[in-house]
């Protein structure tokens, strides 16, 4: 990671996102192309009766289907119907599918429904998966769905405690083809095994002379799975570094430790600090549903430079949208 940042709370996992018709500037043919292609599988979905038949429209629309926008849409509708026949439709999609982009959905899908079916065809994701373009206009990269896979492995095998010593000697002995999933494997094996030693390393990095290297030992403990927040990560919340606080804000709230309330309640309020990093704090506090937030988030209405964020933390931890929240934002 390198610890870019948005205005306000960090885009992860970019590779796995689509840009709307809007963003990716459709022609009007273009979008109303699309419509019509949603509208027919929509109407084909509702003539059928019983969920089998239903992913079979899927699949069918899906192999027919020239655009990523509707593919993702199928996807996600194949999701929500949910079945045995889900699993082998996303396998085929991992397996098959020349978009990396739908490749690390359908990953991203079996890592909250595979079963074991699926651990084979994810370590050779975790160490084969080909590279693809990721990204919309000018602004693409070359990604593959390794990181993804290592992490759905770590899931299943959460999920499955009898396959797990499997999984953890398969993921060890695979190599590492890429720089870039050589913390993955780490990280899913640690979920798995919750061998301290293995992050060891990420450990070291959070004392790092270089911010740069802060940054990316901050960002490793966020796919560790763990519910207490550790003293060392939590003490770079007044780091020197924009980037290694703005993470270390964002991350606190994932993991979801609620003795990091104060802390990251102290960060939101404190207006000498970078924008990104308030906010990164209230989006926590919001996440956390931090009800001993809740006063200083509504004086926090009051500042210009974080209340839209102030508002969106308050309505999720009140249950009442508030006016200041953008129309069409999504708050769970």
């Amino acid at each position: 990671m390198n610890g870019q940042r948005t205005s306000c709370i960090i885009a992860a996992l970019v590779a796995a996102t689509f840009a709307s018709p809007a963003t990716a500037q459709m022609s009007v043919d273009e979008s109303a192309r699309i419509k019509a292609e949603r509208e027919s599988i929509s109407t084909a979905l509702q003539a059928q009766d019983v969920p089998a038949a239903k992913h079979l429209v899927l699949r069918t629309a899906f192999a027919k289907s020239a655009n990523p926008y509707v593919k993702k849409d199928i996807l996600a509708m194949a999701e929500a119907l949910g079945g045995t026949e889900l699993e082998p439709f996303l396998l085929s999609v991992l397996q098959f599918d020349s978009d990396v982009r739908l490749r690390i959905i359908a990953v991203d899908s079996i890592s909250r429904h595979g079963t074991s079916n699926a651990i084979q065809p994810l370590l050779n994701c975790a160490e084969k998966d080909p590279e693809g373009e990721s990204g919309w206009g000018c602004v693409r990269s070359q990604v593959t769905a390794r990181r993804e896979a290592y992490f759905a492995l770590a899931d299943i095998g959460l999920r499955y405690p009898m396959a797990r010593s499997q999984i953890v000697k398969a993921i060890s002995e695979l190599p590492v083809t890429a720089d870039n999933v050589s913390d993955s494997k780490i990280q899913a094996l640690y979920v798995l095994t919750q061998d301290r030693t293995l992050i060891t390393p990420f450990y070291e990095r959070l004392k790092s002379t270089n911010p740069m290297e802060r940054t990316r030992g901050v960002v490793a403990f966020r796919f560790l799975k763990l519910n207490l927040a550790p003293n060392e990560l939590v003490g770079l919340i007044s780091d020197p570094s924009d980037d290694v606080r703005t993470w270390v804000a964002l991350i606190l709230g994932e993991i979801g430790d609620t003795n990091t309330v104060p802390i990251l309640l102290k960060a939101a309020q404190d207006s000498t600090l970078d924008r990104p990093t308030r906010c990164n704090a209230i989006h926590s506090l919001g996440q956390m549903h931090a009800r001993t937030a809740e006063t200083a988030l509504s004086q926090l209405l009051n500042d210009d430079s974080v209340k839209v964020s102030a508002a969106i933390a308050l309505s999720q931890i009140t249950g009442q949208r508030h006016p200041l929240v953008p129309q069409g934002y999504k708050l769970e």
